[in-house]
C-alpha cells in the first residue's frame, strides 16, 4: 500500500456551461485499487459577467458518489476542511443545483449633489429586491444606510450643481453635472474627471452614449455637445427652431430617451420640446402643468418595458406614456408643496420607478409607474436628505428588464491523499 499527497482538481476560471439545470464537476474518482482522503477543498462560482453578479444564487451540493455530504445556499465562496474518506471504486463531485430563470434588474446609482453639505454615493444591486414593481420603499429601506460620503473637486465635500446626468466611458460610469459656467465630469469617488468651460450660461443637460448634450439659460436653435468618447467640445446641434431656455429658478427638467431629448424650459410652461438628437428637427406638445415650484423630472421605462416621462409639477404628479402619448396627474404625496431653486430633484432609483426629493423640506416621495395603477408614496422619515436641497444624478433605467443567461464559471482547488493498494 503507498500513500502520497496529490493535488487532485486545480482550476482558474474554468467554465463549465450555461444551463439552468444541474451540473457536475468531478473532483475524483477511484477504482478498485485505489482510495481517496480529501482533507481540503476550496471551491467559488459565479457569473462570466459581472456585471451579472449576484443575479444568480449557485446552490451546491458536495457529493460522495450519490450522498451529500455538504451542501450551500449560495457556491460563491465555499471552503471545506477536515478529512473525507473516498472508498475504491467511488467518486467525490460537487454539484451546481438547479435554479429558476432570473432577470437581470440591474444596479441603482445615486449621486447627491449638495451646495451646502456631504455629496453622497448610492449603489446597490437590484436583483436582491427582485422585481421592483411596488418595491419603492423597500429599495430605500435597504440602501438608506450605505450612502458613502465623497470629496469632490479640489477636496470640497460638496458638489453643487443645477442638473446632471450620467455617462459610460470605457465601462465606467460617471457623473456629469452642470452649474451654469462649468461643466464637471467625476468618478463615483467624486475625483475630477474634467471641467469643461461653458460657452454660454447652461444649467440644463442630459447625455446618450455619445454626447452630452447641454441647453442654454436663453431661447436660441442649439444644442451644445460634448463627446463622451474625448470629453472635449463637439460641434454644436442646430435645430430648425428656437427652443425656450431652461433656467435655474422654478426650472422644468430635460433628459434623452431614445435619439430625443425631452425639455420643458421652466415650471410654469405648458410647451415640451422634443428633439432630434441626429437631425435637430424639433416638435412640441402641449401638457398639463401646475405652477410655482416644479421638482423636475425624468424617463424611465417600466418593468413592462413601456416609456414613460414623470415629473413632479409643485401640487401633482404627471405622467406621461411616451409610446401612447397618454396622460396623468395625480396629487403630490409629499406632505409640503416644494420650494426650490435648482433642479433635477429627481433620480430614477429603478425601472418605473422615481424618487424626488423636496428641496430644503426634508421631504422625498416616490412614484412608481410599473403596474396598472400610478403608485406615489411619501417617503419622507424613510429616505431623508439631511435638509439639503441638493441636485440628484441618477443612472438611467431606460430598457426592459432582460432575462439572464445561467453562464457558470468556478475556481477549485483540491487536495488530499491518494492511497494505492
Amino acid at each position: 500500500m503507498a500513500d502520497k499527497l496529490k493535488v487532485f482538481k486545480n482550476q482558474v476560471n474554468a467554465a463549465a456551461s450555461t444551463s439552468l439545470s444541474a451540473v457536475s464537476i468531478s473532483v475524483l474518482t477511484t477504482d478498485s485499487t485505489t482510495q481517496a482522503v480529501v482533507k481540503d477543498v476550496a471551491f467559488k462560482v459565479g457569473h462570466t459577467n459581472p456585471l451579472y453578479e449576484g443575479v444568480y444564487d449557485y446552490p451546491v451540493k458536495v457529493k460522495v458518489g450519490d450522498f451529500t455530504v455538504e451542501e450551500a445556499i449560495k457556491g460563491n465562496g465555499l471552503t471545506l476542511t477536515g478529512s473525507q474518506i473516498i472508498d475504491s471504486s467511488s467518486s467525490f463531485s460537487i454539484e451546481i443545483q438547479p435554479e429558476a430563470q432570473k432577470v437581470d434588474y440591474g444596479f441603482l446609482e445615486v449621486m447627491l449633489l449638495s451646495a451646502t453639505g456631504v455629496t453622497n454615493y448610492y449603489r446597490y444591486n437590484l436583483s436582491q429586491i427582485g422585481n421592483p414593481a411596488g418595491k419603492g420603499s423597500a429599495i430605500l429601506e435597504a440602501i438608506k444606510s450605505i450612502g458613502v460620503p465623497i470629496v469632490g473637486p479640489g477636496g470640497v465635500t460638496s458638489l453643487q450643481g443645477n442638473t446632471g446626468c450620467t455617462i459610460v466611458r470605457n465601462g465606467e460610469t460617471l457623473f456629469a453635472y452642470a452649474n451654469g459656467s462649468s461643466l464637471f465630469v467625476v468618478k463615483a469617488s467624486g475625483q475630477l474627471v474634467v471641467q469643461l468651460s461653458m460657452p454660454t450660461t447652461i444649467y440644463a443637460i442630459c447625455a446618450d452614449s455619445n454626447f452630452i448634450y447641454g441647453k442654454s439659460n436663453g431661447t436660441d436653435n442649439v444644442i451644445r455637445r460634448w463627446s463622451i468618447s474625448t470629453l472635449t467640445a463637439a460641434s454644436d446641434l442646430s435645430l430648425n427652431q428656437s427652443t425656450n431656455g431652461f433656467t435655474n429658478s422654478n426650472p422644468g427638467f430635460i433628459d434623452h430617451y431614445n435619439g430625443f431629448i425631452y425639455l420643458r424650459g421652466q415650471g410654469a410652461e405648458s410647451t415640451v420640446w422634443v428633439i432630434n438628437t441626429s437631425t435637430g428637427s424639433t416638435t412640441t406638445f402641449q401638457s398639463s402643468i401646475a405652477n410655482n415650484e416644479n421638482l423636475g423630472g425624468l424617463i424611465t421605462v417600466n418593468t413592462s418595458g413601456v416609456p414613460f416621462l414623470v415629473e413632479h409639477q409643485d401640487t401633482q404628479v404627471y405622467v406621461r406614456n411616451l409610446n401612447t402619448s397618454a396622460e396623468q396627474t395625480f396629487s403630490t404625496p409629499l406632505p409640503t408643496n416644494p420650494t426650490t431653486t435648482q433642479g433635477n430633484h429627481a433620480a430614477v432609483i429603478a425601472n418605473g420607478i422615481v424618487l424626488f426629493n423636496n428641496g430644503s423640506y426634508n421631504q422625498t416621495c416616490i412614484v412608481d409607474v410599473n403596474g396598472a395603477t400610478v403608485l406615489r408614496t411619501s417617503t419622507t422619515g424613510l429616505f431623508t436628505m439631511g435638509g439639503l436641497s441638493g441636485v440628484m444624478i441618477s443612472k438611467p433605467f431606460q430598457t426592459a428588464p432582460a432575462q439572464v443567461a445561467r453562464e457558470i464559471q468556478y475556481n477549485l482547488l483540491a487536495s488530499g491523499i491518494e492511497v494505492t493498494n
